[in-house]
């Protein structure tokens, strides 16, 4: 409610009046503040609507205990699992529950072993969603009834090399020829080394070459 409701009909003759304008402004607080307190006291009586001291008057009647760290909207929706009538336990309607509450999980039964399978993805629930399913299951499965509760993460599509790689080494290693001392003196004087040598008779004039070639073929890429 508007705090200045009341100072908008006031009558004319009151214009210019400084005690009655003020006085109309401190009732217009204190109402507006009544209007307010009373809204909510109305909201508080409905669990979707209801604040944080509304919430915790449900919890008190049904006889829940929050948990630290618990958010209003996670006590909020497992006061809704509490207060829900009963109804026959079907797959379409714990798929349309799970739906109502925002909850991604895909449900199946296995009849022959009276086992129900709940699996949801990691990263599309939170820790108190987690816990919501679980005390759902608990409340609503029949005794003689069991189920597993699986979370699973999501991956890339797996991919294989099919074929295989193959990789040649070639080495080519080329020695110098042995030269006898007229040789040298030949091979020096084409060099133009004219420096003295102590080098042997027998000495390699040139360097060995070592090469390598690498091949390498790359198997076909495929999707699983």
């Amino acid at each position: 409610m508007d705090k200045d409701l009341i100072l908008r009909y006031m009558p004319d003759y009151y214009n210019g009046v400084y005690e009655m304008e003020e006085l109309l402004k401190a009732q217009g607080v204190a109402l507006s503040k009544f209007d307010d307190a009373r809204e909510r006291a109305l909201l508080n009586q409905y669990i979707v609507k209801a604040d944080e001291k509304g919430i915790a008057v449900f919890e008190n009647q049904y006889h829940i205990t929050p948990e630290p760290g618990d958010t209003l909207k996670a006590r909020r929706q497992r006061l809704l699992m509490r207060v829900l009538p009963p109804q026959p336990i079907t797959i379409r309607y714990l798929e349309g529950l799970f739906k109502s509450l925002k909850i991604p999980a895909n449900v199946s039964v296995d009849y022959g072993r009276r086992k129900l399978n709940v699996i949801s993805y990691s990263g599309e629930l939170s820790k108190e969603q987690q816990k919501l399913i679980t005390l759902t299951l608990n409340c609503y499965l029949p005794a003689n009834m069991i189920y597993i509760y699986q979370t699973w993460y999501k991956c890339e599509p797996a991919r294989a090399w099919v074929g295989s790689a193959t990789t040649c080494k070639v080495t080519t290693v080329a020695h110098a020829e042995i030269l006898t001392e007229e040789q040298q003196r030949v091979k020096f004087y084409e060099f133009g080394i004219w420096q003295k040598t102590s080098d042997a008779t027998t000495a390699y004039v040139g360097s060995a070459t070592t090469s390598k070639v690498t091949a390498s073929v790359e198997a076909e890429r495929r999707k699983l």
